[in-house]
């Protein structure tokens, strides 16, 4: 901090002085402590260190920020874009693997840079900005360097706006679930319905989840709307049951995050909710996507075994998206397979996307586990699907997602045309 404040004076005086900050950040250093121990995780801090300072000039500075984070400052920077350089230097030398306790280990960071800029007054202002470049990098796959824009400031404070809003609309209750149909392909008939959560915004009106549910699970409040999103949800399905006897076999998807799981308590929350609203636990099925599985397989695997004793079913949603293979399915105690939008896009005969979803829904039907094409858009779509046996669908072809009262309309439509 002293030598970067000392950086930001002269540009003050000299603005020809010209000097560039790289923010670093270990990727997944806490699985080393985890699995190595924390002795291990310092030697690796050391040998990290060590390579850093191969990297840059003997005029630089390399300082330990604190945790797994590391500053860089280069200073007397003339050539373009030097940064780049040092960052390109160090992600290739961290692909040499680390000895720890007689094992290969890959250690990778991601870069923010901040680079030949002399309109700051003060060092905390760049630090901020970097860490916005660092988080990008994160954002996109780690294991790279982003270079700072206003772009990401900008970014940084509407994540910022969106955060605190989100703990107003917790309080007040902003949020409402709308319902998307899941369709029977054989009998064409509503089997269940996926609960999708909406956010009521006092003034930027509605807010779809792709714009606040990472930055709830980033700031760990989607603990607390994906509770509420599990009470509603089954306290809804229950009622229907009632209202709609006929109807008392359809069953509700509820999107699970990977926060909740790692929760110790979740599984009991679940049993809570399912006893006091009275809800047949056959009737839940809660959708975890693939990396989630793959991610927290030994805590998933607990609440599997848990929550299955007393029926409760489990999805994977986006499979395919994952990094895992097909083959992976095998470790997975699930009941449904929800193949991702992206292969229903291209299901035509020929397409790769064709073979694909037939090769998942075979191995499926080979495992006892049911298959859900997302993303139907067009008749031909459908027809595809129907021929490769895929047992369920969903999308804006079939049905939008709805408010309630219309999903009561739809089971009201079909109790008709069964007594029919």
């Amino acid at each position: 901090m002293d030598r970067l404040g000392h950086a930001v004076e002269i540009t003050k005086r000299e603005p020809e002085f010209h000097y560039s900050i790289l923010f670093l950040d270990i990727d997944n250093f806490k699985s080393i402590n985890d699995s190595l121990g924390h002795s291990s995780g310092d030697q690796a801090l050391i040998e990290i260190a060590q390579r850093f300072k191969n990297c840059t000039r003997t005029i630089d500075t390399v300082a330990r920020f604190g945790g797994d984070e590391f500053v860089i400052l280069l200073e007397h920077t003339t050539k373009k874009n030097p940064a780049i350089s040092v960052a390109n230097r160090i992600l290739t030398e961290l692909q040499h693997p680390f000895i720890l306790k007689g094992k290969e280990i890959l250690i990778s960071c991601s870069i923010g840079i901040v680079h030949g800029i002399s309109k700051y007054n003060n060092s905390e202002d760049i630090l901020r900005d970097v860490d916005s470049a660092l988080y990008r990098a994160k954002e996109r796959g780690k294991a790279q360097y982003e270079i700072f824009n206003i772009d990401m400031r900008t970014s940084t404070m509407s994540h910022l706006e969106i955060e605190g809003d989100l703990r107003r609309a917790i309080l007040n209750g902003e949020f409402f679930l709308d319902y998307q149909p899941i369709y029977s392909l054989e009998q064409n008939h509503i089997e269940g319905v996926e609960a999708l959560i909406r956010w009521r915004h006092p003034f930027r009106g509605l807010v779809m989840p792709s714009e606040f549910i990472k930055i709830a699970e980033e700031s760990g409040m989607i603990i607390q709307i994906g509770d509420w999103v599990l009470q509603e949800a089954c306290t809804q399905l229950r009622k229907w049951h009632i209202e709609f006897p006929d109807s008392d076999d359809l069953s509700i998807n509820v999107n699970i995050s990977g926060k909740q799981i790692n929760q110790k308590d979740f599984a009991e929350k679940v049993k809570d909710i399912l006893h006091g609203t009275g809800l047949d636990p056959k009737r839940l099925i809660l959708e975890i996507t693939e990396n989630a599985f793959i991610e927290s397989q030994s805590l998933i695997d607990e609440l599997l075994s848990d929550l299955r004793k007393i029926g409760v079913a489990f999805a994977i949603d986006d499979f395919g998206t994952g990094f895992s293979s097909l083959g992976y399915l095998q470790n997975f105690s699930v009941d449904t397979i929800k193949i991702d939008k992206s292969f229903v896009d291209e299901v035509v005969e020929g397409k790769k996307g064709y073979e694909i979803i037939k090769t998942i829904i075979l191995m499926a039907q080979g495992m006892g586990m049911n298959t859900v094409a997302e993303g139907v858009e067009n008749s031909e779509q459908l027809e595809q699907l129907r021929s490769l046996k895929c047992k369920y669908g969903q999308w804006f072809y079939l049905s939008k997602p709805v408010d309630a009262k219309l999903i009561e309309t739809m089971l009201k439509n079909q109790a008709v045309l069964k007594a029919t």
